[in-house]
């Protein structure tokens, strides 16, 4: 034979505020391997950035 749980209010409150909190979604966390990643991009883009810029510079000097 099973007990009756007596259930008190401020506990039922904190279960529905982990039920809340349960269904939001959580951002990504950074892991080094992201973040190398991420400095890898910007650095290819800057990269390509000043790349671009020197070719058009060139390109000027060369038409005058």
């Amino acid at each position: 034979m099973h007990g009756v749980r007596v259930v008190k209010r401020k506990e039922r409150e904190a279960a529905n505020n982990l039920g809340v909190t349960d269904q939001t979604p959580t951002l990504p966390r950074m892991t080094a391997e992201m973040v190398v990643k991420s400095w890898i991009t910007a650095t290819r883009e800057r990269r390509d950035g000043e790349i671009r810029s020197c070719l058009v510079d060139f390109k000027r000097s060369v038409s005058v």
